[in-house]
């Protein structure tokens, strides 16, 4: 789907991200299709099969792709391998890959470079561990992996992840997370008001510009959360949550950001889609 800003394409990009929940070659033709109808420039991907890639990239969906298990030579590990994917289209490219430093699994990210009216943009995706299954340690090295990465990049940064972190706030303000011996400290700082990286939550910027719909938003949920992208628990005392993340840095403003759980579910992912449209402040 062809978007037409005119003369101003180049200053605007839609980004998305998505968890696909480790497809086969049939489910992944559903995620595929779904993916197809949706608005999007880039898109970040997480819990991409190698199978899913073979259907990605046999439908022609993407202008430019990138795989972590195809294009970084790292072997698929365990009874069910994914990684993460970067794609374009509408013109924009991907070029640079490189993977994340310092991360538990280092399939799990992945970062590109692209151009945004002339000016190179970093983005990235990550799929952060399952405290459950890998345990909290894993988690935080993971939590302080990427920040330690994020502050290494200069120029505007586009990071699109599932966070694996429960978030029911319904506050537009992060809340500031003091130093502690609490284990979880680096996931709860990485979304703090005092986090260790200069990257913004683009959500919370655009109900911060649209109050009505944060306020109709608390009226339907008052204990949160403020979108729904995830449903943890069990289906006796299922919980609505927001895994699913774009963040941004201070040179990138926020022109929409909304997500897309229900359509996503129906395509057969447990995860929402999240969109934002996307400005370079020059």
């Amino acid at each position: 789907m062809v978007r037409n800003f005119g003369q101003d394409i180049r200053k605007r990009i839609r980004v998305a991200t998505w968890n696909l929940k480790r497809p086969g070659t049939e489910q992944a033709r559903r995620r595929v299709d779904f993916l197809n109808s949706r608005d999007w420039d880039i898109v970040t991907l997480q819990e991409v099969t190698p199978r899913a890639w073979d259907v990605i990239v046999e439908s022609g969906i993407a202008e430019s792709g990138l795989y972590t298990l195809h294009d970084l030579e790292i072997a698929p590990l365990g009874n069910h391998p994914h990684g993460v994917a970067l794609l374009a289209r509408n013109g924009f490219s991907l070029s640079a890959p490189e993977l994340i430093p310092d991360l538990p699994k280092a399939e799990r990210a992945l970062a590109a470079s692209t151009t945004v009216e002339n000016l190179p943009v970093t983005g990235a995706g990550w799929h952060a561990p399952n405290a459950a299954g890998e345990g909290v340690k894993t988690k935080m090295q993971g939590y302080r992996g990427i920040s330690d990465w994020l502050n290494t990049i200069s120029g505007p940064v586009v990071f699109g992840f599932d966070s694996n972190h429960w978030s029911r706030s319904t506050n537009l303000e992060p809340p500031y997370v003091p130093d502690s011996d609490d284990p979880w400290l680096l996931e709860n700082q990485f979304f703090g008001g005092n986090a260790p990286h200069r990257l913004r939550d683009a959500f919370l910027d655009h109900l911060r510009q649209h109050p009505l719909q944060y306020e109709e938003i608390v009226k339907r949920r008052p204990w949160g959360p403020l979108a729904v992208s995830y449903v943890r628990g069990n289906t006796r005392t299922p919980v609505e949550d927001r895994f699913d993340y774009i963040f941004v840095s201070d040179d990138i403003g926020i022109t929409s950001c909304s997500y897309h759980y229900e359509a996503a579910k129906v395509a057969g992912s447990d995860h929402g889609i999240v969109t934002a449209d996307l400005r370079l402040r020059t």
